[in-house]
């Protein structure tokens, strides 16, 4: 139930879009800008005034294989002094008419007006043609002479001093070393030493000389 109220929606929307461009674009065309320079798309009936069908002809400008499909010109019924010409870019099919990108190449006279009795013509472009054949190298032009040296680029500022780096911590005192242990007492030795031996006696000495004779005392009164 839903799909089929969801395409009937779809059908009405669709009927109105046909009958909408229809009714604005039957056997007329429009113009995307007022100024002639501005315009960039023309929108034109697949009928003309006569109710001639021309997809079939608009359909063969759009096959050329050149990157301009062609050219179209429309100028006032009467006065073909006031006229506008136009470069054909592209060219798409709509429902019942065709929208046509476009560039201006020149106009003339006082411009177009709604509802003005208008004559279009369209000329198609032949397709692109195969590419010539390389043309030879042109000789070597003569050097330039030299330019002038550009003047000197101004000195860029001095960079801002860098901060000082912080002090580095003091390392902390090492640990004292340990005393090194006593030496052990030597040992007291186990022996004196032995008593020397007596001398032997000595030999008597010789004897002495006899002393000298007195002097004879003196006799008495």
């Amino acid at each position: 139930m839903k799909i089929f109220f969801i395409l009937i929606i779809f059908i009405i929307f669709l009927i109105f879009i046909i009958v909408r461009d229809y009714k604005i674009k039957k056997k007329k065309l429009k113009l995307n800008n007022s100024t002639p320079a501005n315009v960039t798309k023309l929108s034109i009936d697949q009928l003309d005034q006569d109710s001639s069908n021309i997809t079939d002809f608009l359909s063969t400008i759009d096959d050329s294989t050149n990157t301009i499909k062609g050219h179209f010109k429309i100028s006032q019924r009467g006065v073909p002094g006031n006229f506008m010409l136009f470069v054909i870019n592209s060219m798409v099919t709509q429902i019942g008419h065709f929208e046509v990108d476009c560039t201006l190449v020149s106009n003339a006279g006082s411009g177009f007006t709604n509802n003005l009795d208008l004559l279009i013509s369209f000329a198609r472009s032949g397709d692109a043609g195969p590419g010539g054949s390389s043309g030879s190298s042109g000789t070597a032009g003569s050097s330039g002479s030299g330019g002038s040296s550009g003047t000197t680029g101004t000195s860029g500022s001095a960079g801002s001093a860098g901060s000082s780096g912080t002090t580095g911590s003091s390392g902390s005192s090492g640990d004292a070393g340990s005393s090194g242990s006593s030496g052990t007492d030597g040992s007291d030795g186990l022996f004196f030493g032995s008593s020397g031996s007596a001398g032997s006696a000595g030999s008597a000495g010789s004897a002495g000389s006899g002393g000298s004779a007195g002097w004879a005392g003196s006799g008495g009164r």
